[in-house]
């Protein structure tokens, strides 16, 4: 049987890469001009990560995501405990021939989308979720030393064991609520809706409108790992090259790699895939359009100033009043947890900016 871990595992020497980000925060666009492809000791999977997508989609479709644990069946919990360790598994690999290759693996995941299930249904339906058992016990390398019984300690609600998330490096990309939620309403929306109940499908999207997570994961590895991990603001990132450049340094990329501009790229073909695989590929397709319609950089994604009220107007004619509000109560809760990582980004030195400066919500009857 395994050790038992502790808290001295150097994150610093670690050539894995864990970039947290939430739908919609423009991460797909960091990946772009990391160019992670052509950095020359960077390895990513050809999806750009998104490993933990087949277990989050999987259990919104079925359903079980929004059944109370208590009810459960024992093929519930092997079909999760399946499919988490198939996402485990392919982490691994893909890790592993990077290291033959002597290249730093890199995963991008959305935080939402690895979290265990009573997080998600306490987030869903409050604290008095009954969770009769952890779902999912995972498989983990001998080399980690994960001891039979893992530790998960408060800030680590996702489906990982401490002892396995402390040996990655982790970085962060965020963006502004008031951006995000509304994108992600609208991408999720559409992609999904021919696939779940709209109630269901609403419940879904709302899973990610938050940054609880990614804020309980940038504080557990800075707890555990005894290092900061570095964030990027996407607002940063589509106006500030030289931020760009000092967090891909930070991330240990070579800044000298970085691209700001691109020629237009076709929509994959998918004629011939598997039900599973197409899913995937309509995913990535349609989450990424904007990018690859795009050559550089859209100033007009990034906004320096962001008043909720207009928002929100704006929010009601497109979605709806009942979503609108949805939205703006969901924007207004995750502000906290946006400014505390912001706080936190990577700035030039002698820089600050307030997050408070880009939200100015008006009190509302």
């Amino acid at each position: 049987m395994a050790t038992e871990s502790t808290n001295s595992y150097d994150a610093s020497s670690s050539k894995r890469l864990f970039l947290v980000s939430c739908p919609r925060t423009a991460s797909n666009l960091l990946v772009k001009v990391l160019a992670l492809t052509k950095q020359p000791e960077v390895r990513i999977n050809e999806r750009g990560g998104y490993v933990l997508w087949d277990a989050f989609i999987s259990t919104n479709l079925d359903g079980r995501m929004f059944k109370p644990l208590d009810q459960w069946t024992a093929t519930d919990k092997a079909k999760l405990q399946k499919q988490c360790q198939q996402c485990l598994d392919e982490l691994e690999q893909s890790s592993a021939a990077a290291q033959r290759e002597g290249k730093m693996f890199v995963t991008k995941e959305h935080a939402s989308w690895f979290q265990n299930m009573s997080a998600i249904q306490q987030y869903l339906y409050g604290e008095n979720v009954i969770d009769d058992e952890h779902p999912c016990t995972l498989q983990y390398p001998d080399a980690y030393g994960v001891p039979q019984n893992p530790q998960y300690s408060p800030d680590n609600q996702t489906f990982f064991a401490d002892e396995y998330l402390r040996t990655w490096r982790a970085a962060f990309i965020i963006r502004h609520p008031a951006l995000v939620f509304p994108s992600a309403q609208r991408a999720l929306a559409n992609l999904l809706k021919e696939e779940m109940d709209p109630e269901i499908l609403q419940r879904s999207i709302s899973i990610n409108m938050t940054f609880r997570w990614a804020r309980r994961l940038f504080d557990f590895f800075q707890e555990q790992t005894e290092t900061t991990p570095a964030v990027l603001d996407a607002n940063d990132l589509i106006n500030s090259p030289l931020v760009v450049a000092k967090f891909s340094k930070i991330i240990g990329m070579d800044p000298s790699q970085l691209q700001f501009e691109w020629d237009t790229q076709a929509r994959k073909d998918n004629t011939g895939q598997s039900t599973e695989e197409e899913r995937r590929q309509q995913m990535e397709a349609f989450m990424l359009s904007t990018l690859h319609s795009s050559s550089g950089l859209v100033k007009d994604k990034a906004p320096s100033h962001i008043d909720l009220a207009v928002e929100a107007a704006k929010w009601k004619t497109e979605f709806g009043d009942r979503v609108a509000s949805m939205l703006e109560k969901a924007v207004v809760a995750a502000m906290p947890d946006y400014e505390y990582l912001t706080a936190r980004r990577v700035q030039l030195d002698g820089v600050e900016d307030s997050p408070s400066k880009m939200f100015a919500a008006e009190s509302r009857a």
